[in-house]
């Protein structure tokens, strides 16, 4: 017991970046395949980069919403110039932060969002949190700052404000947590350890670990009040914050805690269309990568819905007969197999008193070909086919011997069993 209560008064200073180890881990792996030769760019490169002008991703925020709000999650939007939805308000993005950061966030689609999200079970929240199985992150939402933080930050170099503003909002927490766990620890030692136990040391020793009991009671207690502004130093502790997801805690206020834990965007939108159409965008491009081997077009579907029943802001038509109804044409694009992309007419506005606005939106999936139907899938390419060409001196009797081979390997696979993922053949032969 000793042992443990020093050991986390090691590690709780740093309990929020062992709780990210995972999402840590995630960034990592995106920049390594992802990234050119593994290089990371920050949101300050992307906003001075005349090639990248804007890009934009979506997250969802988990436990919070407005006291008119029957939904605990919303959809955030990450840009290089700001983040932000029209209900939490909008605050200036961290120059410091990266696109690989951003990526990982915003597709933490593993246990985060069914556990976060899709679920209302605390029992899922619970082995979550104990498992440490999150692949999302906490990120720091603060629409302004005090002058005392202000003043600080300009004596800080640029690239490190982002973690010193991180660990100063902590500081105060993470002292009292770590006062409680000292009292503790000091208390057990005298209660239960004691080289010549007395009564006064064991009433001591007891009296330390009450104390200690009680402060960490406390500051539990408080911290599901801590949209008060004397207890907001409360909403940065790594601790308090695990438990209250844990437990299903939902902040219900006007303004959002200044921790939000973000996941996976597609939640809401697997589409990020209904940003764009927030913005009234005149032409917009959707490649559909979601999967969906039959084409049944469920995630664009299911934005449409939302667009024009939930929020309201704009309508869909067919672009080359208006009388027809929009969901027609995706029933056609099913029923085609020949069709790589379709159009859908915009209209922005729901109300007589609006000035209607029109826009295109473009869809693009990526389908099999009827001619590649009852293909066998051939082996990958190496690197020298990719860049030099078949090596000329293998002739054709050869090449077909090792594709017989790779057939009996595969188990006679044809191209349309792969499935709708686009995954490599190894994911087939395990």
């Amino acid at each position: 017991m000793v042992v443990l209560s020093a050991v986390s008064c090691i590690t709780l200073p740093f309990l929020g970046e062992i709780k990210s180890v995972w999402h840590f881990y995630y960034v990592r792996c995106l920049r390594q395949n992802f990234f050119s030769h593994g290089q990371d760019r920050t949101m300050l490169e992307l906003r001075l980069d005349p090639w990248c002008p804007f890009m934009l991703v979506t997250g969802t925020v988990n436990d919070w919403g407005r006291p008119i709000d029957d939904s605990s999650i919303t959809e955030i939007a990450f840009t290089p110039l700001h983040m932000g939805n029209p209900e939490a308000g909008y605050v200036v993005t961290a120059p410091t932060r990266s696109l690989a950061e951003l990526t990982a966030l915003t597709g933490a689609g593993c246990l985060d969002a069914l556990s976060l999200s899709m679920s209302d079970h605390v029992r899922v929240r619970f082995w979550l949190q104990v498992l440490n199985l999150s692949w999302g992150d906490y990120i720091h939402f603060e629409p302004s700052r005090r002058p005392l933080m202000r003043w600080l930050l300009r004596c800080v170099p640029k690239r490190c404000r982002r973690d010193f503003s991180w660990w100063f909002h902590r500081s105060f927490t993470m002292f009292l947590l770590f006062v409680m766990a000292c009292l503790f620890c000091r208390g057990l030692t005298m209660y239960r350890l004691p080289r010549f136990p007395t009564e006064a040391t064991c009433m001591e020793g007891r009296r330390l670990m009450n104390g200690a009991t009680f402060l960490g009671l406390c500051l539990l207690t408080l911290s599901f009040f801590s949209n008060f502004r004397f207890l907001a130093g409360l909403e940065f502790a790594p601790v308090l914050a695990t438990i209250q997801q844990a437990t299903g805690f939902i902040h219900k206020s006007w303004y959002p805690p200044r921790m939000l834990y973000v996941t996976d965007g597609g939640v809401q939108d697997c589409t990020a269309i209904m940003q764009l159409l927030q913005r009234k965008c005149e032409r917009i491009l959707l490649v559909l990568a979601a999967s969906d081997p039959n084409d049944e077009l469920k995630v664009l579907r299911t934005t449409m819905e939302a667009v024009t029943k939930e929020f309201k802001m704009a309508s869909f038509y067919d672009p080359e007969d208006h009388r027809r109804d929009p969901y027609a044409l995706l029933d056609d694009f099913q029923q085609n197999k020949g069709k790589h992309y379709f159009k859908l007419g915009i209209r922005y506005g729901w109300h007589d008193t609006e000035s209607p606005r029109y826009g295109m939106l473009w869809v693009v999936k990526n389908r099999l070909p009827e001619d590649f139907f009852e293909q066998p899938v051939r082996p990958h390419l190496s690197e020298d086919e990719i860049l030099y060409g078949a090596p000329s001196d293998v002739s054709d009797e050869e090449n077909s011997s090792d594709d017989a081979e790779f057939q009996k390997e595969m188990g006679g696979l044809v191209q349309e069993d792969l499935g709708g993922y686009g995954c490599c053949d190894c994911c087939h032969t395990w």
